[in-house]
């Protein structure tokens, strides 16, 4: 999918994320106060194709004639006891 696409481009997380990667410093980010925006990208996420494995999800966005490859973590217990939360 390309970053144009509105299921990326309304979601400022996964946004972020790609426009980031996609300047190519840093390769590889992390980020982890979208915690605080949990629901939203956890909605943003599921109207997203991806390639679910056991332990994560990856999605490729294309943007700026690269493809990059946005993977989401799951963890199922966090130090706040919510399930499922994931981060990037």
């Amino acid at each position: 999918m390309d970053i144009s696409d509105p299921r990326v481009e309304e979601s400022p997380w996964v946004k972020k994320v790609v426009e980031a990667s996609s300047g190519g410093h840093p390769r590889e980010m992390t980020i982890s106060d979208c915690l605080s925006d949990y629901d939203d990208l956890r909605e943003d996420l599921n109207a997203l194709p991806a390639v679910h494995r056991a332990e994560d999800r990856l999605y490729y966005v294309r943007a700026e004639g690269q493809i990059v490859r946005v993977r989401a973590v799951f963890f199922t217990d966090d130090e706040t006891g919510r399930p499922g939360r994931k981060a990037f």
